[in-house]
């Protein structure tokens, strides 16, 4: 069944922070590259609720949305938010490899599954051949594997996942050593960051094709690194590419000066579930922290109830918060 039916993407708050948090970052493009010269490339589904904002509020025009269910295209193009929005329908690889790569480019791999060899060959080929000032991202489920109820030993259990995770993404890409245990939980999605950051590198390698530095050899900055669950636990990261010779371009940009992440430790995205007039009374109270002030954190909580733990991680994306209404049209 189409994702989209069982999850509206639009209204899902770590999601539409995340959301924001990226446009907040691409907006520093700017600073080395023109927004109006860039397209976007996404997975919008029938809510096309990143298309909507990055249009919006980066002002970019050329928009590929990639969808792989034809069989509801009536749906998609009904919903197809702007003119310049442009519908690709068949399976992401096709359509990536088909599309032409002089154009800098934000490219959001925004998958609900779980990474795996499909996913990989996809970040390869926008690594391969993506123009000088890009942004790639890709989003993968990091739910752990559960494996089969009459499977109890838990050495057996670990057993199972790494052949499991072996198979998903292929011998080749699995890191070396690797263990079962390092399979469970939350404990996935690092040795996911792992496998992608490791194919970036990999495939920059490839492109540059000899080791000595021309204008054009290609370089990648990772600038996200995000976890979030708003159910299902999910992995973001992002790089910037650029060449060498745009190097003090990308420099000026300066995105690893933003609030995100540019290593292995990880943003963790949490948006607490709050009233709306709890949402009021916490903004007339920051910016503060996170951690919030001692002194704001007792007159806060004496004055809403709301849990210290619930105070901070609010303080943390306040500004990206998401406030939804029912409105009759």
């Amino acid at each position: 069944m189409a994702s989209f039916r069982e999850i509206d993407y639009s209204v899902r708050p770590a999601k539409s922070v995340e959301r924001k948090m990226m446009a907040e970052a691409f907006r520093r493009l700017e600073l080395g590259w023109p927004l109006s010269s860039y397209r976007y490339v996404g997975m919008g589904s029938v809510y096309f609720a990143d298309f909507q904002l990055f249009h919006q509020s980066l002002g970019i025009h050329e928009m590929v949305s990639i969808e792989r269910e034809k069989q509801y295209e009536t749906r998609f193009e009904f919903n197809r938010p702007f003119r310049c929005v442009q519908i690709e329908f068949g399976e992401s690889s096709d359509v990536l490899n088909a599309i032409t790569w002089d154009k800098r480019s934000i490219v959001w791999l925004d998958y609900d599954g779980q990474l795996d060899a499909s996913v990989i060959a996809d970040l390869q080929t926008v690594v391969q051949k993506a123009a000088s000032g890009s942004m790639i991202v890709v989003s993968v489920n990091a739910e752990s594997d559960r494996p089969p109820a009459d499977v109890t030993d838990p050495e057996i259990k670990d057993k199972w996942r790494l052949a499991e995770f072996e198979a998903r993404v292929g011998a080749m890409s699995v890191p070396a050593g690797l263990k079962g245990d390092e399979l469970r939980g939350k404990l996935l999605a690092g040795v996911c960051w792992r496998v992608l950051t490791a194919k970036v590198s990999e495939q920059l390698a490839k492109r540059n094709g000899r080791p000595d530095v021309r204008s054009d050899t290609a370089f990648a900055d990772q600038v996200f690194h995000f976890r979030y669950a708003d159910g299902a636990s999910m992995l973001t990261v992002g790089w910037l590419i650029y060449s060498h010779e745009d190097q003090h371009l990308a420099q000026r940009c300066n995105m690893k000066g933003s609030v995100f992440r540019d290593g292995n430790t990880s943003l963790s995205i949490e948006a607490p579930k709050l009233t709306p007039k709890e949402i009021r009374h916490l903004n007339a109270e920051l910016p503060d922290g996170p951690p919030v002030a001692a002194d704001t954190l007792v007159r806060v909580r004496e004055k809403t109830g709301i849990m210290e733990a619930d105070l901070n991680k609010f303080a943390s994306v306040y500004r990206y918060y998401p406030q939804y209404g029912e409105i009759v049209l």
